[in-house]
This record gives C-alpha cells, sequence and structure tokens, in this order.
C-alpha cells in the first residue's frame, strides 16, 4: 500500500543513484514487523500516510499501534503540528 502510495505521488522518499537513468526511488523499507517510511517536510504526505496507515488497518483486520510509533524528523522540520496526527 505504501508503494501504490508513492507510484501516485501522495508519498515522496528519496532517489538513490549516479543519474537520472538509473537512479532508485526509496520511500519505505520493510523489516520483520517494522516499517520505516520517508516522506518530505510536508503536511499533506504526513496526512497521506495516516490514511495508508488506516486503510492498511481495515483492509487486513490488523491494527497498527500509533502508541508504540514514532516520528523522526530530519533536518529542518516546520510543521511539527502535523507530526501530532500520529
Amino acid at each position: 500500500m505504501i508503494g501504490s502510495a508513492s507510484s501516485a505521488a501522495l508519498i515522496f522518499g528519496f532517489k538513490v543513484g549516479r543519474s537520472s537513468t538509473t537512479t532508485l526511488s526509496v520511500c519505505h523499507l520493510m523489516f520483520v514487523d517494522d516499517t520505516i517510511v520517508f516522506c518530505e517536510n510536508d503536511c499533506e504526505q504526513i496526512m497521506n500516510l495516516r490514511c495508508v496507515i488506516t486503510c492498511f488497518q481495515a483492509v487486513s483486520g490488523l491494527k497498527a499501534n500509533l502508541a508504540k510509533s514514532s516520528t523522526l524528523p530530519i533536518g529542518h522540520w516546520t510543521i511539527f503540528n502535523c507530526l501530532q496526527v500520529f
């Protein structure tokens, strides 16, 4: 679902590569039961991520424990009020 949100330009990650023809876009990393999501300093992307999590819960029947989740702003962030959504 996160990959689909990235393909639909709802969540942007970062690009890795040396040239425009060999770049790889990374928006998330998944481990056994952990997911790291990368997005820009944009309140809309934070809200889109929240919607993806909500849709995942509805479709799968699983619950994301947002109390155990955390956000880690890197660089200059000015939208801390959006981070309160989590």
